[in-house]
């Protein structure tokens, strides 16, 4: 999918799991941050198996997920800024990973060293993307992914306030 749809499970992923009652040192937000980024990898593999086409062109999509990671990071309370940022990462390493040494060769035409892909998700064999057509199961899918972690956001709202507004309430 789209590095969008990861980053908005992302924030998905940081609601479900930042219960903010029960963070009250960086320890505690660092190891709900590395359990976040964990969590993520394995969203992001769950979202890539399955069927889906890329419904913003490389270019947009970037852009548009550059500036909502630097929102979301910064509008973050300090508090909760590492468990936001590693469910990010998590949520994108695999395509840092697997696709970006391809991805930059094809923009810039300086070659990165690349290696057989990591994540079996990115592999043919399990991979759901589908390209050069729209698919009415892609939409669903996407709607889904969009949906799913509306719901979590809304059923962990409070948290969610907590992770980003900057007075207390």
């Amino acid at each position: 999918m789209n590095i969008f749809f990861h980053v908005v499970t992302a924030v998905g992923a940081t609601a479900a799991l930042a219960d903010t009652n029960r963070i009250e040192s960086s320890r505690d937000s660092l190891k709900i941050g590395v359990l976040s980024m964990f969590c993520s990898c394995i969203i992001h593999g769950i979202i890539d198996y399955v069927p889906h086409t890329y419904p913003f062109s490389p270019k947009i999509d970037v852009a548009i997920s550059l500036m909502l990671i630097i929102i979301l990071i910064w509008r973050a309370n300090k508090k909760y800024r590492v468990i936001l940022s590693l469910s990010i990462l998590g949520c994108i390493l695999p395509d840092l990973i697997d696709l970006l040494p391809s991805i930059f060769e094809k923009y810039t035409g300086v070659s990165l060293p690349a290696y057989g892909k990591v994540f079996p998700w990115h592999w043919s064999d399990y991979s759901g993307s589908i390209f050069g057509k729209s698919d009415s199961v892609s939409d669903i899918n996407h709607i889904l992914v969009l949906g799913l972690t509306f719901i979590i956001c809304w059923c962990r709202r409070t948290d969610l306030k907590r992770i980003f507004y900057k007075k207390p309430f």
